[in-house]
């Protein structure tokens, strides 16, 4: 096997066919992008290395590698790693995500010292009767009221302390990939953005104290039918079961307005996120891993 590693030119795609339902020429074209190498066997592309960065989490650097299924060895992704890891900032790790099912990957990756960060758990859920029904109990609780996102807002002291509650969760659930230094306006952007259902989007509030204490936001979908579970979290641990009660609410909103699918996703670092899985009946689903260097 004569084997180089060589940039990417954009004529590459059309030899990339073994790889058209994982990529397309948007990824490739982002304006983060960093680097983008092929491996050629005597010239004919059996891999392909990327790498990105991320406003968002801009303290490590993205990549991914895709090597033709008909090469099953180690040799073009430990080559195309290696360019990858030359170019790489030093003290800046690397971060990739894979599913659970790909063996030989998860094998690849932790022979080179990748370390798994992460497992998310990602559910499409059709909203049967069956499914309904095994849904937990509400919760009733004096001195607890359950209000919608549009209704928090409208009053300054709950917004601003929903906007930090949620800074601080995010923050604190994503310390291995620390997330960029927003301030409170940003925040606040990306909690009202434009696809948020605000009258689905539920808000905990200790009437007593004057505390917001937990929160849950929904999102609308691309898709017609669905609707996609957002950020959700707690002051503190005490807190955690009135996000399982306000998921069971939106849920039950999404069927009142007839939609048929809730998508979620659910990190093993969010302690908030792992118990509302628990509590709730989704199946077991494929796993998206993330692993960094």
């Amino acid at each position: 096997m004569a084997l180089t590693i060589e940039p990417y030119q954009t004529d590459d795609m059309k030899e990339l066919v073994w790889l058209s339902k994982e990529i397309s020429d948007n990824l490739l074209e982002n304006t983060n992008l960093q680097a983008a190498y092929t491996a050629k066997d005597n010239q004919k592309i059996i891999g392909l290395a990327i790498a990105w960065k991320s406003t968002f989490h801009p303290f490590c650097t993205y990549f991914r590698i895709w090597a033709d299924p008909k090469y099953e060895n180690f040799a073009a992704r430990q080559k195309l790693l290696h360019k990858l890891e030359q170019l790489q900032e030093k003290a800046v790790p690397l971060q990739t995500s894979l599913w659970d099912g790909n063996h030989f990957m998860q094998t690849f990756y932790e022979r080179q010292g990748f370390r798994l960060i992460r497992k998310t758990h990602i559910h499409k859920i059709l909203l049967t009767d069956c499914f309904i029904s095994k849904l937990p109990k509400s919760r009733h609780e004096e001195g607890i009221k359950v209000a919608s996102l549009d209704q928090v807002i409208e009053n300054p002291k709950f917004k601003g302390q929903l906007l930090k509650l949620v800074k601080d969760n995010y923050e604190q659930t994503h310390l291995v990939n620390p997330v960029a230094n927003f301030d409170l306006d940003t925040w606040q952007s990306l909690v009202l953005a434009e696809d948020v259902l605000a009258n689905a989007s539920f808000v905990c509030v200790h009437t007593k104290q004057q505390l917001v204490v937990a929160y849950a936001f929904m999102h609308q979908s691309k898709v017609k039918d669905t609707l996609e579970l957002g950020w959700f979290g707690a002051l503190e641990s005490s807190y955690i079961n009135w996000i399982v009660d306000i998921v069971r609410q939106q849920i039950l909103f999404a069927i009142q307005q007839g939609y048929a699918y809730i998508e979620t996703e659910f990190d093993s670092t969010n302690p908030h996120a792992m118990k509302v899985l628990e509590a709730m009946p989704f199946p077991d689903n494929p796993v998206w891993l993330t692993y960094q260097k």
